[in-house]
């Protein structure tokens, strides 16, 4: 008799093991397609990114101070210095709205002032 109950026993967890396996399947399979996915995505951007530090070594620096002398800028510059202040400007400082009439029609939220203040002050910090 206890031989039966013990294999009732071995049996129920028997069960409850198969189900957990099938379960922890499911979720590896579902693990790995996301590192997969994750893996190709990767390897997609890795290449950019080695493109992207490769050119902006290239530049040379006296382009940044010619950059300086910009008086009125193009909307596409603005984004482009905007991103770039996202990114290599410290998260505390925030653009000053320009007061004049004139530089808020081309420069509304002031990220050129910021840049020309922040980053075109010292362009060497883009190399580095």
């Amino acid at each position: 008799m206890t031989i039966a109950v013990e294999t009732k026993k071995a049996e129920d967890v028997k069960a409850v093991v198969v189900v957990e396996e099938e379960e922890a399947a499911k979720q590896e399979a579902e693990v790995r397609a996301v590192k997969d996915d994750a893996d190709e995505k990767l390897g997609e951007a890795l290449p950019a990114l080695e493109a992207a530090v490769k050119s902006v070594k290239l530049i040379d620096v006296k382009a940044f101070y010619d950059l300086q002398k910009v008086f009125t800028p193009g909307r596409s510059m603005i984004a482009c210095f905007k991103i770039v202040c996202y990114f290599l400007i410290n998260i505390n400082v925030k653009p000053k709205k320009p007061q004049e009439e004139k530089k808020q029609e081309y420069d509304p939220e002031g990220f050129w002032l910021l840049s020309q203040r922040e980053l075109l002050n010292d362009p060497k910090r883009f190399k580095n």
